[in-house]
């Protein structure tokens, strides 16, 4: 499926990653440089998603936003490199669990809460 406001699926990029790497990464460089994210990319079509039994309930239904996949790319590899600097720069607690990559909120907190004598 694509997204209306640039027409481009993800196999576009899959397909021809080899042909469009440089080229995506001077965008996205520019990008990083200038300060300037295209409004276009903050736009999204959202699209309810059935998830129960009754389809007449709207209670069933959760909401999808397709965005530019020229978005999910550079939001990806930014994500990507703030992720990396906070690990490298020990800016987030060890005792951090929501929202973090390869944890869980309840495992890890049950294992610490369990090791902390009382």
């Amino acid at each position: 499926m694509s997204y209306a406001g640039d027409n481009l699926i993800n196999e576009y990029f899959v397909q021809t990653v080899d042909i469009l790497m440089s080229y995506l990464v001077d965008i996205f460089n520019a990008i990083l440089h200038s300060g300037h994210f295209s409004a276009q990319w903050t736009k999204g079509i959202l699209v309810p998603l059935f998830t129960k039994t009754d389809p007449s309930d709207v209670n069933n239904y959760r909401g999808i936003t397709l965005v530019s996949c020229f978005s999910k790319i550079f939001t990806s590899i930014l994500n990507k490199r703030i992720s990396e600097w906070i690990d490298d720069n020990t800016i987030v607690s060890d005792a951090q669990y929501g929202f973090m990559s390869g944890r869980s909120t309840v495992d890890d907190a049950i294992f610490i809460l369990n090791a902390v004598p009382l």
